[in-house]
């Protein structure tokens, strides 16, 4: 078979996921022959698996076959399965109760992370299994780089589980095949976790009880409690005795605390009192600054109210100026109406009337001129005869009667009382009601037709407003845009700084950088809360601030504990280089005070060694005598030893055999009070025991250590004799200056660390302030956040404009059509055209035929009254012709009579 084969033969693999983050999380697990399963991968989603499903379909079965079992490599049922049933064993997920005789399977699962430099590694898990029916389940473990499916391939050609030798020389050096769960478990902790075994047994336990899936039904509160303390980390020692020093420092911090409460009080006690003598003061300095402070507002209010007043008289000033402006403009209007009424057809009427006016004063003037020349006539032949008296009289009447109808018919003409006949005025009256009636509907559809035209230019200005908040909704939508990528750059900027920022830290330490980082991503989005890299890294700097303060207060303690050490040693070394003795330490066991009250010299200051004693032996002799207690006893003056109240040696009671005189002598000692005879007795009262021969006396000493005083015995040794004789005693004062320059030279070296190590812990500290100052600052992403709210609440005011102005789009354009229609209506019930140049035609044509109307009426008039007095004249005429020759003939008659009578 060729590779190609091979290759075909295999199980096909979707494209493999990858790491994202830089810890380990699961990417793949998978089953091979196991259970219900031939060949199944699962694929996490961010470390997460998603199994779904009917009650029965086995996803409690396949958990329980990967995790934690992957984990742990036990196949006991009570770790394997989740309810802990022993039935359940692991040979019945492979031969499935019978179905198969013999069956290998696998199952695995994949880990993955990305390193520092963002190469993914791979670690997979995977343990063996094959089980035939009637023998116990083998089982093998490996650990390995490779990935199943692109590297390691669990299936053979033939599509079968590789047995446990294949399976080695599949993995070669590139993993670990192992034979038991424990050396598994512990190539798995050292590949992922680096836990202590402890630790991570404890762990794989928390998660087998944890997955129960009856715990919350019947939880046993001891075991979870035991399972959660046995997973938690040990406490640090270092802790530990932090908190121990904690609990020491209370009982201090609550004294300093009651001290500064009562300080406090103290304080808030006089500021009670200080603050009305204050207020007092205060009250007296400000009288004058608030007098001013009075006037000064005072002065204010009326220069206000003069304010008010110029702006209410600049005001009416301009209302002033304005109506001005009206009244020109009404009065240049009037002008034009008085030039218009002047050129008007009514005012040429008016001159016409005037003019008849005139024509009708000439003709009474006629009149009156012919009544006069008739009168004058009348006069004449009036003393001729009286015949024609009659005749005459009668002539006067008839030409009074024409002056009169002459003076009617001027009256007349000037009352403009003359008309045309009865039906004449009636059609004139139609005519001018149909022109009015004409002019009306015109003026009528011209406003409609204005409407509209004005409805038209709401429209457009409605439109041109709404486009212009289409235009602002637009800017303000691409202003949101810049301001939201400028938000998620500025995240993406902080988040990348902190990514800088993180390994540079000197002192703060983070728990899990990346889950920071994460939760850094996350918050960048929302801003919620506060912010977790600052909150994180506070707290670290906060823990890291009180380890150092904790450490620092202990350095203190311990540098003032040596500068103590330091002055004792110091004023020792001065007492010694001045000359002083140095004598026995005092003993925790005797009462030294009582010793420095009761009377007497000690021992040591009024002995000396005898000549020949070896030095091995006066080491041994005064060991003997310190640890007794009869080193630093005091001698009396008569001759007794005395221990506090108690007489260890009495006066004259010599022991038999040697004493202790033997060995010692009386010192010379200028100006002490106890006598050499008296120190001889005491030294005769006490027993020696030369080498190791046994003493008999109550009280004896030995130069091999060994004492007894009384019932108490016991022994003790020294390197040399310090205290007996001025020599020893100079020699143990040089040995004790020796040391006490050796230990304050130690004192100065330890107490240099100590200030060098207070040194580090000051850069400590300033490696945690610079931590601090290091961390990434966050104002420019909560100034774009805020800068993008600002952003959306623009676009949300001009979308609620844009939308305002549709509404009155809406509302216009209504409005148009209506009054499109009401006018279409009137130009079609009037017969006249909707458009202003049209009716501007018609009204131009009202005007002409008016005008046309104005010259016809007068015209008539006149034709009227003429054709009137012409008729009136000819009948007048016939009249007077008729009287004239009536009276022709009887003024010749009368000539004819005159004559006939002269």
């Amino acid at each position: 078979m060729t590779l190609l084969d091979l290759d075909a033969a295999r199980p096909a693999t979707p494209r493999l996921p990858g790491p994202t983050r830089r810890r380990w999380q699961p990417l793949r697990a998978g089953l091979v022959d196991l259970f219900h399963y031939d060949y199944e991968e699962f694929h996490f989603r961010d470390g997460h698996l998603l199994l779904r499903g009917n009650n029965g379909t086995g996803k409690s079965k396949v958990l329980a076959l990967m995790l934690p079992f992957l984990l742990d490599g036990d196949i006991s049922a009570h770790r394997l399965e989740p309810d802990g049933d022993p039935g359940k064993r692991m040979e019945w997920n492979l031969l499935l109760g019978g179905r198969y005789p013999e069956r290998t399977g696998y199952t695995w699962v994949e880990f993955g992370r990305l390193d520092d430099d963002d190469t993914p590694r791979y670690t997979t898990l995977g343990i063996g299994l094959r089980a035939v029916a009637g023998r116990p389940v083998l089982t093998w473990f490996f650990v390995t780089d490779q990935r199943i499916g692109a590297e390691l391939f669990l299936v053979s050609a033939g599509r079968s589980p590789l047995r446990r030798d294949a399976l080695v020389e599949a993995v070669g050096d590139r993993g670990v095949v192992l034979e038991t769960a424990e050396r598994y478990r512990r190539a798995v902790n050292e590949a992922l976790f680096d836990l202590s075994p402890e630790r991570y047994d404890a762990l794989l336990t928390l998660l087998v009880q944890l997955r129960q899936p009856a715990l919350s039904k019947r939880p046993d509160e001891r075991r979870l409690s035991a399972a959660l303390t046995e997973a938690l980390p040990p406490l640090d020692p270092a802790v530990v005795a932090d908190v121990a020093e904690a609990f020491r420092s209370l009982e201090e911090e609550k004294a300093a605390l009651l001290s500064l409460t009562e300080a406090r009080d103290t304080a808030s006690g006089f500021l009670t009192t200080y603050r009305g003598y204050a207020r007092i003061a205060a009250r007296r300095r400000a009288a004058e600054s608030r007098t001013a402070q009075s006037a000064y507002e005072e002065t204010g209010r009326r220069l206000a109210a003069a304010r008010v007043e110029l702006e209410r008289a600049q005001a009416a000033e301009t209302a002033v100026v304005v109506r001005l402006g009206e009244l020109d403009s009404e009065k240049e209007q009037a002008r034009r109406a008085q030039d218009v009424l002047r050129a008007s057809p009514e005012m040429r009427s008016a001159q016409e009337l005037h003019r008849l006016q005139a024509e009708a004063a000439r003709a009474v003037g006629l009149a009156q001129k012919a009544s006069g020349e008739v009168a004058a006539a009348e006069s004449q032949v009036a003393g001729r005869e009286a015949a024609l008296q009659q005749a005459a009289t009668e002539r006067v009447a008839a030409v009074a009667e024409v002056a009169a109808a002459l003076t009617e018919a001027a009256a007349a003409a000037a009352a403009g009382r003359l008309s045309a006949p009865s039906g004449e005025v009636a059609e004139r009256s139609a005519v001018e009601l149909a022109v009015r009636r004409q002019r009306e509907a015109v003026e009528h559809l011209r406003r409609l037709v204005d409407a509209v035209s004005a409805a038209a230019r709401v429209v457009q200005e409605a439109e041109r407003a709404h486009e212009e908040a289409a235009a602002e909704r637009d800017r303000a939508a691409d202003l949101l845009a810049e301001a939201r990528a400028e938000a998620t750059s500025a995240g993406a900027e902080l988040v990348a700084a902190a990514r800088r920022a993180i390994p540079g830290f000197g002192e703060v330490r983070l728990a899990d950088p990346e889950a920071t980082l994460d939760r850094l991503a996350l918050w960048t989005e929302t801003l919620d809360g506060h912010q977790p890299l600052a909150a994180e890294v506070g707290a670290a700097a906060r823990a890291a601030v009180e380890q150092v303060a904790r450490l620092d207060s202990g350095l203190v303690a311990l540098q003032e504990q040596l500068g103590e050490e330091c002055t004792r040693l110091e004023d020792e070394r001065l007492r010694l280089e001045a000359g002083q003795e140095v004598g026995p330490p005092p003993s925790a066991t005797r009462d030294h005070a009582g010793r420095a009250a009761r009377p007497g010299v000690p021992l040591w200051q009024l002995v000396d060694f005898s000549d020949g004693l070896s030095a091995a032996d006066q080491a041994g002799l005064e060991a003997a005598l310190e640890a007794s207690g009869l080193l630093d006893a005091c001698v009396t003056a008569d001759g007794a030893l005395l221990d506090a109240d108690d007489a260890l040696v009495t006066a004259g009671a010599a022991v038999a055999g040697s004493a202790l005189s033997d060995v010692l002598r009386p010192a010379i000692v200028p100006g002490a009070v106890v006598s050499p005879a008296a120190v001889a007795a005491v030294l005769s009262g006490i027993g020696i025991g030369l080498d190791t021969r046994e003493a008999t006396a109550e009280t004896w000493v030995d130069v091999s250590g060994r004492y007894r005083v009384g019932v108490l015995e016991g022994r003790w040794r020294k390197p040399i004799a310090q205290y007996v004789g001025a020599g020893a005693r100079a020699a143990a004062r040089r040995a004790r200056l020796a040391e006490i320059l050796a230990a304050l030279a130690a004192l100065d070296d330890r107490l240099d660390r100590l200030a060098q190590e207070r040194q580090a812990l000051d850069r400590r500290r300033q490696a945690v302030d610079a931590d601090l100052v290091a961390l990434p600052d966050d104002r420019p992403l909560r100034e774009a956040v805020a800068a993008e709210q600002g952003r959306v609440t623009a676009l949300v005011e001009r979308e609620e404009r844009w939308g305002v102005r549709g509404r009155a789009v809406e509302r216009a354009r209504g409005d148009l059509t209506a009054k499109q229609q009401e006018r279409d209506d009137d130009a079609e019930a009037t017969g006249l055209p909707a458009v202003t140049d049209g009716l501007r035609a018609v009204a131009d044509g009202l005007n002409a035929y008016e005008l046309a109307l104005a010259a016809l009426w007068p015209a008539l008039a006149r034709r009227e009254r003429a054709t009137a007095l012409e008729q009136r004249a000819s009948t007048e005429k016939k009249s007077a012709q008729q009287v004239l020759s009536r009276r022709g003939d009887e003024s010749v008659a009368a000539r004819v009579d005159e004559q006939g009578a002269r």
